[in-house]
């Protein structure tokens, strides 16, 4: 798992290395090495002393943060990449998601994609969205408004919503991958 771990933050700043400049390459170098060693409040002390317009300090900060367990950090974090450069940290999310399908965690897969589909404005209040009930009958009723109205997007975000309800993470990602797909993203 823990090579995975390293794979994916490797990938991840690869994915980045096209806009950055060697100040910053220096600093994501080292707090890759860091994170590789396992030193996760090391690397985060060299990404919070990184440049601060940068989105992909706040995704790595956020991804690390996710990993320790302080989601509100990471949440934090992952806001504020997304208000500097809402385009890279889709793009961030999307690889994250993509690379949780692989690792067969559909739970954590959705958790990306719903942040990568957050980046599109209709779409950003999803998280605020209260699950609720979720039942069989409601989310059938939306599948079928959702035939009648394919880029509707409140019955997509409903939609999303219920399968998370129900922890039916793999349609939940169709429909997110979905919007993505409508929304050229």
């Amino acid at each position: 798992m823990k090579k995975i771990l390293v794979t994916v933050f490797i990938i991840l700043s690869m994915f980045f290395s096209a806009v950055a400049q060697e100040e910053k390459d220096e600093i994501l170098a080292k707090a890759q090495e860091a994170f590789g060693a396992g030193n996760y409040k090391e690397a985060i002390e060299y990404l919070k002393g990184g440049l601060p317009d940068h989105p992909e300090y706040y995704c790595y900060l956020g991804f690390i943060y996710q990993k320790i367990g302080d989601s509100k950090s990471a949440s934090l974090c992952y806001k504020k990449a997304g208000e500097i450069c809402p385009d890279k940290a889709q793009k961030f999310f999307i690889v994250m998601a993509q690379t949780e399908e692989k690792a067969n965690n559909p739970a954590g897969a959705f958790a990306n994609y719903k942040r990568a589909v957050s980046m599109i404005d209709k779409y950003r209040d999803i998280y605020d969205i209260e699950i609720g009930k979720s039942t069989d009958g409601k989310i059938e009723g939306y599948s079928n408004l959702m035939e009648l109205h394919p880029k509707d997007s409140k019955v997509l975000k409903k939609l999303v919503v219920l399968y998370e309800g129900k922890g039916q993470y793999p349609q939940g990602i169709s429909i997110c991958k979905y919007i993505l797909k409508i929304n050229n993203k």
